[in-house]
């Protein structure tokens, strides 16, 4: 949250996201913030959607390329790896992070889980303790999830989702989040300017269905039409409203220790350490 709604210094967003600095994506969130706060970008090399939190630990390369007309840094490596790179690379702190526009939907437990647009903006929560937005788009192919992007960009974006996308920048930019917290935005692919607060649904949209062939295997590609609450996330993406799911990122479940304490205790397991 800015500090002093009043003062006339231009915040400092950090754009970053798992489809890399060449995606429509992070053009579009460039498009949308560069007129009014101070921009910079560093996002992977190379596609890398589905890696999820992961990161380079050997560490690579890294370099700088000019794309929509501004320089961007990218890193060999994971979106983790970006956010990480970033706190090391800038002194100022940013007032906002965002991660995307991600190319598919990153909705419910078992796909933001897996999602590196949100294991980008996890690691921005979590380590840089700013407000952190990730935002993917509804795709109809499914396949586009790993597109190559190449600089090139679609202006109609900037009417939809991006002028949806200036009013949530602007209201994270004020809003009082909390230690470790962030927001996960999915857009339905039709254009709406509706939005609904929401939260995960348990049944599973995309399923991680594998299939075996000979030596190989793969995953299949598969959105599932379930009947999805309408207070949820893929409920009401599908119901063509925007969906903002306010997110921790503490794994920890506390309303479980007493109950796990009192099991342990029961048990032939550790008493000594309880």
């Amino acid at each position: 949250m800015l500090k002093n709604s009043t003062t006339t210094r231009r915040p400092f967003i950090l754009i970053t996201g798992d489809d890399s600095v060449r995606s429509e994506g992070i053009i579009l969130l460039k498009r949308v913030t560069e007129g009014f706060a101070d921009v910079e970008i560093v996002a992977t090399k190379d596609q890398c959607t589905g890696v999820g939190a992961a990161m380079t630990h050997k560490g690579g390369a890294w370099g700088k390329e000019v794309v929509d007309g501004k320089e961007m840094i990218w890193v060999e490596g994971m979106p983790v790896d970006a956010v990480h790179f970033a706190m090391k690379y800038f002194k100022r702190k940013p007032d906002l992070v965002l991660s995307g526009v991600n190319t598919g939907l990153n909705v419910q437990n078992n796909t933001t889980i897996r999602s590196g647009t949100v294991g980008a903006a996890h690691a921005a929560a979590a380590w840089m303790k700013v407000p952190t937005v990730a935002l993917s788009l509804d795709v109809k192919d499914l396949s586009s999830w790993f597109k190559e992007h190449d600089g090139q960009f679609n202006e109609d974006l900037l009417e939809y989702p991006g002028k949806m996308i200036r009013k949530i920048v602007d209201l994270a930019l004020h809003y009082q989040f909390p230690v470790n917290g962030f927001w996960n935005v999915n857009f339905p692919h039709t254009a709406t300017d509706k939005i609904r607060v929401t939260s995960f649904d348990n049944n599973i949209a995309y399923p991680n269905e594998v299939s075996i062939n000979g030596d190989h295997y793969h995953y299949l590609l598969q959105q599932l039409q379930l009947d999805y609450a309408q207070d949820t996330d893929i409920g009401t993406v599908f119901a063509g409203i925007v969906s903002i799911t306010p997110c921790l990122v503490n794994f920890f479940d506390a309303s479980e220790k007493e109950k796990l304490v009192k099991a342990v205790k029961n048990s032939n397991l550790l008493r000594e350490t309880v």
